[in-house]
This record gives C-alpha cells, structure tokens and sequence, in this order.
C-alpha cells in the first residue's frame, strides 16, 4: 500500500440518500411507478370523461387529487426519510475514523470500533458520492468521497481497492426468476446411433 490513509468525517443526511440510491435499483421502483401510473390514469380518465359529458359538475376533482399526490409525495417520503436519519443519528453527529493500511481497515464511531482485514471485503463498487465495499451480497460500508479531501485522495483510495479489493458492478438482485443461457451448442464428433425397431 503506498502509505496509510486516514479519513474523519460526519455522515451527512446526503449520505444516507446516496446510500440509499445505490442499494435500489431501477427494477426495485418499477412496481411503484407502475402502480402510480394506472392511479393517474384512472384519475385523468374519470376526470376528462366527466368534462366531455358535461354532467358531472366534480369533473376536476381527481386530476386535482392526482396532481396534489405527485407533488405532494416526493417531498413527504424526503422528509420522513429526514426525520427517521434525525431519530437514529441522535441529536450529535457521530464522527467517524477510519484508518486503511496495509493490514486492513480500522473503523470508529460512537457506536461501534472494528478491524477488518482487506480479505473480509468481496468486492467494491463506486458510485458519484460513496465507495461502497462489500463484505458479501447483502452487507457494506460506505465511505463518502468528499471525505477523501479531492480528487487525488479519491485516485490514490482507487488505487488500493484496485489493488486489493474486486471490482464489480453489483447490483441488487431483481425479484424476478433468472433468465439462464443455455450456451453454445458444441457438436459431438462422433453422430448418435439411430436403432430401429
């Protein structure tokens, strides 16, 4: 390693919104999109088809409950999302140390203090805000790049993972079944034998 690193930062609540970006996938949101767009749908449907008619007097109604939802939810998912980080973060900011070298990693915070050697990590993804290294499939630390101080503290962290750690493009599994290839087809030299009966 060409030297130790050491890093102390304040998770952010940026942080958590990054992390949380990079754990769902497009494929985790599509039912959710998918839902949102036939209740629109319904709502638009119902509202022009009562203005058409001109009997119903509450055409706009639904397109205004619609139009309230889409505005509305965004912002009221961002601010639970705020307060449930404000409820578990407390009323200080933790400080967190982390210190790479050759042996590994050292990690503290308020809450917890560990070494991991660089073997425990699997892999390593990097995103626009956050290193992302992987200690299997379903669990990882994160360490934000503005910690890192720049550009050349960023280049020198992907220097070492290079080195140590896998790169890979992981992405969370889809709740779907996996589609299997069943590969190339390699002819036998020799061709079956055909009995009769």
């Amino acid at each position: 390693m060409p030297g130790d690193m050491r890093l102390e930062y304040e998770p952010t609540f940026e942080d958590q919104l990054a992390l949380d970006r990079a754990r769902r996938s497009v494929w985790n949101k599509v039912p959710g999109f998918a839902l949102f767009a036939i209740f629109g749908a319904l709502c638009f449907g119902v509202g022009i088809s009562g203005f058409l008619s001109g009997s119903v007097q509450g055409w706009w109604v639904l397109p205004a409950l619609f139009a309230g939802v889409a505005i509305g939810a965004p912002f009221l998912a961002r601010l639970e999302r705020h307060r449930a980080w404000r409820g578990a973060v407390g009323i200080v900011r933790p400080r967190v140390l982390v210190e790479f070298s050759e042996q590994g990693v050292f990690i503290a915070s308020v809450a917890e203090r560990a070494f991991l050697e660089l073997r425990a990590f699997t892999h390593y993804r990097e995103t626009k805000d956050l290193f992302l290294l992987y200690q299997g499939p379903g669990f990882m630390r994160f360490f934000p790049r503005r910690a890192f101080g720049g550009e050349a503290g960023v280049e020198s962290f992907r220097m070492v993972l290079a080195e140590k750690v896998v790169r890979t493009k992981y992405v969370p599994e889809t709740p779907a079944f996996p589609v299997l290839s069943a590969g190339p087809e390699t002819p036998s030299a020799t061709p079956p034998e055909v009995k009769s009966i």
